[in-house]
């Protein structure tokens, strides 16, 4: 120390000593925590980036028209070969690192595991885990043939592993009227002579819906099938109009006719 300089007491000297290690500290602290936020953006790494989101139609004049398979065409036959398939998300059920997912079409339906890994990380895995109910979806991925039979499922001996995920049409994330309560009102008001017997649950997924579905296929078919023999026997089928005793809409949509002396009306809707 300079003779010219003041000299400090022993508690200046411990304060200084003080100051000094505080502030050496503070700089090996902060350059812990960028080694470990750095190390953490290397783990959230996203490898699926780019396989999961929103969809967006290929241009024509680039890419061919995609090629789906049917749900209802998925089974065993099909086990290690890729697929890409279309549906509705019915059910969905994530649990760590895995989740589940009920893909419904029409009447068929598969589930779908998913499962952290090469194929999949934890932000897609987050992704098809928050798809609101009854959002269309796009999946492709490999079918796997399962040991066990998948009860809650139409397709009962195969699942989908899926390595690309997109929306295809987002529904809203609650909808006003869900198909599993809809199911449910109707099958307890239905009178006891009608129930079909089907109000089971498995794993959170109700089948009644495919049977609700049959309440207005069958009837078509049915009417398909007295067209075709009554056709084949000579017979035509014509839209008639339909007269009303009173109007049942607005003043500007009926026409008023004189049939046989009554007042009539003819409403502008189809037969």
């Amino acid at each position: 120390m300079d003779e010219g300089e003041p000299k400090l007491s022993k508690k200046e000297l411990n304060k200084l000593k003080r100051k000094q290690e505080k502030e050496a500290k503070k700089v090996q602290n902060d350059g812990a925590k960028t080694g470990e936020a750095e190390a953490s953006a290397s783990d959230e790494t996203d490898s699926s980036k780019g396989k999961y989101g929103d969809f967006v139609s290929p241009r024509k004049e680039i890419d061919a028209s995609p090629k789906y398979t049917e749900v209802s065409e998925l089974n065993a036959s099909l086990d290690g070969r890729e697929v890409l398939v279309r549906g509705r998300v019915h059910n969905s059920r994530a649990k760590g690192k895995t989740c589940f997912v009920v893909l419904r079409a029409a009447t068929s339906s598969v589930q779908v595991m998913l499962s952290v890994g090469e194929d999949v990380s934890k932000q897609m895995l987050k992704f098809v885990s928050k798809i609101s109910l009854e959002s269309i979806i796009n999946i492709r991925g490999t079918v796997v043939k399962v040991d066990s039979e998948i009860a809650s499922c139409t397709q009962k001996d195969v699942e989908l592993k899926p390595t690309e995920v997109f929306i295809v049409s987002a529904s809203e994330p609650r909808l006003p009227l869900q198909i599993e309560d809809a199911s449910g009102l109707k099958h307890q008001r239905r009178p006891r002579h009608r129930e079909l017997g089907h109000e089971t649950r498995q794993q959170g997924h109700r089948s009644s819906h495919v049977h609700e579905r049959g309440d207005f296929l069958h009837p078509g078919r049915c009417c398909s099938t007295l067209q075709l023999a009554l056709w084949k026997r000579g017979f035509r089928q014509i839209h008639t109009p339909k007269i009303i005793s009173a109007a049942s809409e607005g003043g500007a949509n009926v026409f008023e006719m004189d049939y046989f002396g009554r007042r009539l009306i003819w409403p502008n809707r189809p037969s």
